[in-house]
């Protein structure tokens, strides 16, 4: 087993899961203290100014970013953080039967956490990339190259069709919608990762990158 892959999968691991809480829920007091913590903090130095940085309470920052989140992502003329809203303007569109069918063929669990969420809901992609990495992971650890190596290709594939589609795009525009101190440069960082997820998995298949 190779240390460093090991460690660079759970790198991408973690960067996943925190992109997909960022979109998946407002930003609570339990979330906040994480982002602000020191090893987070020196991870993601240049968020913190929109966290509380620039000398603003707790308290008032956190109704900040509960309210930019109720705008950006839930009200009307909102951005819906759905990929068949995003692609086809509605909810529940195809793209939404796709994912639910990935998820339950690679035993990815979302309902018990979040019930009220359609599959195809952004947060969601996020988390299912960062389950394959954590069971590749565990193969590697055990030995297990071939299911290691299958995992691998799950999430090439997922990738291809589905975050690579529109991930990118739809983050653009919430970028150019808000100039919260907070939201604003943590979509730009979370665009720029995952054009870069997209350009390596997208190299190991042969094909160009279409982010």
């Amino acid at each position: 087993m190779d240390a460093d892959v090991v460690d660079e999968l759970l790198s991408a691991r973690s960067l996943y899961l925190l992109l997909g809480r960022v979109f998946l829920k407002e930003v609570d007091r339990e979330f906040y203290s994480l982002l602000r913590s020191d090893m987070m903090a020196c991870a993601l130095e240049h968020l913190q100014a929109g966290l509380g940085g620039d000398g603003a309470s707790e308290d008032d920052v956190l109704e900040r970013l509960a309210v930019e989140y109720s705008a950006l992502f839930i009200q009307p003329g909102a951005f819906p953080p759905y990929e068949s809203v995003f692609k086809k303007g509605r909810h529940l569109a195809e793209p939404a039967d796709q994912v639910e069918i990935i998820y339950q063929l690679n035993g990815f669990d979302y309902r018990s956490q979040w019930p009220s969420l359609f599959p195809d809901h952004i947060g969601l992609e996020l988390n299912f990339v960062a389950s394959l990495l954590d069971s590749q992971v565990k193969a590697l650890e055990k030995g297990l190259g071939e299911e290691a190596k299958r995992l691998e290709n799950t999430r090439v594939e997922f990738m291809k069709k589905r975050l690579c589609q529109w991930a990118s795009q739809y983050m653009e525009k919430i970028a150019e919608a808000t100039s919260d101190p907070f939201y604003n440069p943590f979509i730009t960082f979370a665009q720029s990762f995952l054009e870069s997820e997209a350009e390596s998995v997208l190299a190991r298949s042969g094909e160009v990158a279409n982010v």
